[in-house]
């Protein structure tokens, strides 16, 4: 995918998100309860820390072609690393040194 249509792509998912407000949770009291928005939706945006908002995702159809993904993990008030999903990443998982 070009960098345009990259752009193009993400401006879409910023008009999606801005629609559904609700997708954006500024925390979970369980780890439960934010696996369960993950796995609802399909994609949920989650706030991860002041000001910060990352883009989880339940499975590679939910990230733009060509991208991979890579297990999640979120602080909730019950768990310090809970399991939520996948983030997309760009480009090839051997450059990680995985």
């Amino acid at each position: 995918m070009t960098p345009f249509l990259r752009l193009a792509a993400l401006a879409g998912l910023a008009g999606t998100f801005a629609a559904t407000p609700a997708l954006a949770q500024r925390s979970y009291p369980t780890c439960a309860q934010a696996q369960a928005s993950v796995q609802r939706a399909g994609a949920a945006v989650i706030h991860t820390a002041p000001g910060v908002y990352d883009r989880y995702v339940a499975h590679p159809g939910f990230c733009p072609q060509g991208d991979y993904l890579r297990r999640a993990y979120v602080a909730t008030r019950d768990a310090p690393a809970c399991f939520v999903g996948y983030t997309c990443v760009t480009g090839s998982p051997w450059e990680d040194g995985f």
